[in-house]
């Protein structure tokens, strides 16, 4: 027997070998498309496989539907692809082939923006050459360029493949061309005619398990498309540190990384231009956040360092780099804005979370939980910030439980417990049959458990005559959903080891945040906000996060969800060169509370594990 994992649900299979990943697929409640009944005729069942040697090879009829190198990438078809049985097999299932999909959170909490961008377009006519006194075509340019602001420019970088296209574009246009610049210091882009309006810029957001960006005219700052992806370095660990110790064994395993990601930001860009319409050969820069494994994988740096104490950051940025150096498919110099990491763990996301709830410019103390694999908090108000990091692990993600799963269709996102008769009450994602639970619902469920006097505060089912509650060879477990033995499905449940993993994780973040406040010499009564950013964040129920301790006890009116907050501070810095200015300032004055060397760290993490006496 061997391990099947399907990414980016997290759902894990018990496999024979010689059976079909389709049949187990189907198996595990993973609705794969397969248009000609397995008969490997209509192609839509694709998936990547790794390794490669974990299955057979590929057959004659799945060669008619990859080119060559998606075979080398491991693109096979579910129902022709046939585990050998001797190891482990990863298998990374995409959106094309789902019946189902993730989903995704791609909004987050909007600000108003005076709009200020990097990138501007100026509409020029360029006089054409005086044979008594010819002047080469690239200086009249950028004398005409210098009238325009009346001097106010500094040294001005024309790079060679804008020499190149000047002297075309100048006699075709008959003069009037539209030039973009970055900053006032480097020409872009010279276009022939008026194309001031076409002029567009990306924010995007790499966290660990997924990519989202937002396309925007940078002319009257107005959103034009949204779009959202797994990020496929998941193949490769699902926590950082497994990344990281993959990065770490050669440059080339770090290329690999990269060219994961940086595939599917060009696989984003086409898709955001393919809704709004628009030409990616008017998008001149793209703002970039994620933590700063991310953002480092991102640039190609080595981030070997980061997975050893101190947890040193190979570099804080910000970076400016021309896109034609990430072989990203924008203009050769469109800029690519990287924000400035604020420590090791504590990645430039964090930081936008800080432009979008305005957290820098607030009199009152307000708290910043974003929740996630790597989780950030941050405290203060416009005199002082702290910010730490918390190793919260993937089971906010529905891993390490044994029937979690990441929030796709079908998962139970929802759970109530009638405190007599035990009912259980479930909602799920697109309210579709459930198949699993995820995290929100997992959360949900230690809640009502512990509402309801079913368990102790250290995780442990009590003695109770349920039939709800059910004691095997795996220990003690509540069920959720009923089995249905006649349909091959088994019955979801919650066991004491579901629980313990999610204390874990709750711990971490309580942790951080008790710390953050000693640290201010305030309590939770001090707190005016709690902003709760992230995905998991914005479904998650606040009498149930607080009844665990994942958040501080405060009324529901100062619980603020903001959705994707580092996108949102992505955008702010996109449009605003003020926003980017202070992300620049703030990352080197926020102060950076290393939990890992507290003297109070232990203690506090130790009570952190039990479940709070009362809601």
């Amino acid at each position: 027997m061997v391990t099947v994992i399907f990414e980016p649900d997290g759902r894990r299979a018990k496999a024979q070998a010689r059976e079909s990943l389709l049949s187990i697929a189907q198996r595990v409640g993973i609705s794969v498309r397969s248009e000609c009944g397995g008969k490997g005729t209509c192609g839509k069942c694709r998936l990547q496989v790794s390794p490669k040697s974990a299955v057979i090879p590929p057959t004659p009829s799945e060669q008619k539907h990859f080119t060559r190198e998606e075979v080398q990438m491991g693109y096979r078809l579910a129902c022709q692809t046939l585990v050998t049985g001797n190891s482990d097999v990863q298998v990374v299932v995409p959106p094309e082939s789902r019946i189902t999909k993730r989903r995704l959170q791609i909004e987050g909490i909007a600000n108003p923006v005076a709009l200020r961008p990097t990138v501007h377009s100026v509409l020029l006519s360029v006089p054409p050459v005086d044979p008594a006194h010819p002047v080469a075509d690239d200086e009249r340019l950028i004398e005409e360029l210098r009238k325009h602001h009346r001097g106010k420019m500094g040294s001005l970088t024309v790079p060679l493949f804008i020499q190149r296209k000047i002297p075309e574009m100048i006699r075709i246009a008959l003069g009037q061309v539209t030039v973009t610049l970055w900053n006032k210091r480097t020409i872009l882009d010279v276009t022939a005619g008026d194309s001031r309006d076409d002029l567009y810029g990306v924010a995007l957001d790499i966290g660990t398990s997924k990519l989202v960006a937002s396309l925007h005219s940078l002319v009257t700052g107005r959103s034009l498309a949204v779009a959202g992806l797994e990020n496929p370095q998941i193949r490769h660990g699902e926590d950082i540190m497994s990344r990281l110790s993959f990065a770490a064994a050669d440059p080339a395993s770090r290329a690999v990384l990269q060219n994961l990601v940086v595939d599917s930001v060009n696989l984003l860009l086409s898709r955001l231009a393919k809704e709004a319409s628009i030409s990616l050969e008017r998008v001149y820069e793209l703002v970039v956040v994620g933590n700063t494994v991310m953002t480092g994988l991102f640039l190609g740096l080595n981030t070997k360092y980061l997975g050893y104490g101190p947890f040193t950051a190979p570099a804080r940025g910000p970076f400016d780099v021309s896109s034609h150096t990430l072989n990203l498919s924008l203009p050769p110099q469109a800029n690519v804005h990287v924000l400035p990491c604020i420590a090791g763990y504590v990645g430039a996301d964090a930081l936008a979370d800080i432009l979008a709830t305005r957290l820098h410019r607030r009199r009152r103390i307000s708290l910043l939980i974003d929740i996630g694999t790597n989780s950030e908090v941050v405290l203060g108000n416009r005199d002082k910030l702290t910010a730490c990091s918390c190793a919260a692990g993937p089971a906010f993600e529905g891993a390490q439980i044994e029937h979690g799963m990441k929030a796709v269709t079908g998962a139970i996102e929802r759970v109530t417990i009638q405190p007599d008769s035990l009912e259980v009450k479930v909602e799920t994602v697109d309210n579709q049959p459930p198949i699993g639970i995820c995290g929100s619902g997992v959360v949900d469920t230690v809640a009502q458990l512990a509402e309801v006097g079913l368990i102790t505060p250290q995780g442990r089912f009590k003695e109770h005559s349920t039939p709800k509650l059910v004691h095997d060879q795996r220990g003690k477990r509540f069920v959720l959903v009923e089995g249905k033995p006649e349909k091959n499905q088994p019955a979801i449940t919650i066991s004491e080891q579901d629980i313990s993993q999610l204390l874990l994780a709750k711990a971490a973040i309580q942790t951080g945040y008790k710390l953050v406040l000693d640290h201010h010499q305030l309590s939770p009564t001090d707190l005016d906000k709690v902003y709760i950013a992230g995905a998991f964040g914005t479904y998650l129920n606040p009498a149930s996060a607080r009844r665990l301790g994942l958040i501080p006890p405060v009324p529901s009116n100062r619980v603020t969800f903001v959705g994707n907050a580092a996108l949102a501070g992505a955008r702010l810095a996109l449009l605003s060169r003020t926003h980017r200015s202070q992300a620049a300032r703030l990352a080197k004055t926020i102060h950076f509370l290393d939990l890992a060397r507290h003297p109070e760290f232990n203690r506090t993490y130790t009570s952190s594990l039990f479940l709070p006496k009362e809601g």
